[in-house]
C-alpha cells in the first residue's frame, strides 16, 4: 500500500508492501506533499524504485509484491512472475517488461513500460514497434546501428551478381 510522508529535507514518497519498503526523495521546488497527493507518481518513476529490488528479496506471495500502479491497472516486473522468459531487444535498456495483474492477481498479459523518469509510456509486449516509436519520438533514443564492417559485409553479399 503506497504511503507518503514529509521530512525536513523535502518530500518523501514510498512504495511499500508488507515485506519491502522503498523511499525516494523529491527535491524539486513545488513538490509539496499536497501537490504530490494531487498527482500520482509516473509509472517510470515507480519502475525506477521497483527495479532496485532483487528477486531474492521478494516476498513468497505475489499478493505481497511491490506493484506499479496506474489509475486503471496494476503491474509487476515480468521477471518476478515468469522467471524463464528473456527479451533481447534494445528497448530493454530503457524500460521493463511487466505483467498486468487483474482481479485476484490474474495474469492479463505482458507489456513494456518506459523507464525514463516522469514518463507514463506503456505498450503491448506483442511487438517492439510501439515502444521503439515512443523512445525515438519522446526521448530521442535510437537503436545503435551496426558497426561499419558488418554493414560492408552485408553489402558485399548482396552485390553478388548471378549470370
Amino acid at each position: 500500500m503506497p504511503q507518503s510522508t514529509h521530512s525536513d529535507f523535502g518530500d518523501t514518497a514510498s512504495v511499500s508492501s508488507d515485506a519491502i519498503s522503498l523511499s525516494t526523495t523529491a527535491s524539486t521546488a513545488g513538490n509539496s506533499l499536497l501537490s504530490r497527493l494531487r498527482k500520482a507518481r509516473s509509472i517510470g518513476d515507480q519502475l525506477h524504485d521497483v527495479k532496485a529490488i532483487s528477486i531474492s528479496d521478494l516476498p513468497a506471495e505475489l499478493d505481497d509484491f511491490p506493484k506499479l500502479q496506474t489509475r486503471a491497472s496494476t503491474y509487476v516486473p515480468e521477471e518476478w512472475v515468469h522467471r524463464g522468459r528473456s527479451h533481447t531487444s534494445w528497448i530493454c535498456f530503457h524500460g521493463c517488461y511487466v505483467v498486468k495483474l487483474g482481479p485476484a492477481n490474474q495474469d492479463q498479459g505482458s507489456f513494456w513500460i518506459c523507464g525514463e523518469k516522469q514518463c507514463d509510456g506503456i505498450y503491448s509486449a506483442d511487438s517492439t514497434s510501439g515502444a521503439t516509436k515512443h523512445l525515438n519520438k519522446k526521448h530521442r533514443l535510437f537503436e545503435k546501428e551496426e558497426p561499419e564492417d558488418e554493414q560492408s559485409k552485408k553489402r558485399a553479399k548482396q552485390s553478388v551478381i548471378i549470370l
